[in-house]
């Protein structure tokens, strides 16, 4: 029974973001990519119910960025080294996680706004958190 519930719950994530070629992306959208990001390599395209997202890498740093069906950009998402993280959000994890050690962190950019997604290691648990720039914690999850 749970196998049957664990499953049902994943159907719709699978129906949301579906790979797609990218013969299947609209040209304004792959020009606005290019012309960003020319670097890229690795390139994986996905469509959700309205936009189009990239994964992709420049150098070998792993990075994802949500376009919508004009070229915008929604949403990015990038690798960083823990030592590039703000001094706030660096003060505020050996606060509140020090017993926990940093294993990766993205920095995400949606609009105006910035937010840090750190993934923690410990023994006894794993954790995923997300703060903002200025050190405040938005999500604070078990993974």
């Amino acid at each position: 029974m749970k196998k049957l519930i664990v499953f049902l719950c994943m159907v719709p994530v699978v129906a949301i973001a579906q790979q797609i070629d990218r013969g299947n992306v609209p040209s304004v959208v792959i020009n606005s990519f290019q012309q960003k990001y020319p670097g890229a390599s690795d390139t994986e395209w996905e469509k959700d119910s309205t936009n189009y997202k990239v994964e992709f890498k420049v150098k070998s740093t792993e990075q994802e960025v949500w376009f919508t069906p004009s070229g915008s950009i929604v949403k990015h998402e990038e690798e960083i080294a823990a030592a590039g993280l703000p001094e706030a959000v660096k003060q505020a994890l050996k606060a509140n996680f020090s017993s926990y050690r940093v294993d990766e962190v993205e920095q995400i950019t949606e609009g105006a706004e910035v937010s840090y997604k750190i993934e923690l290691d410990k023994l006894t648990g794993d954790r995923e958190v997300i703060y903002t720039a200025a050190g405040k914690l938005l999500q604070n999850v078990e993974d």
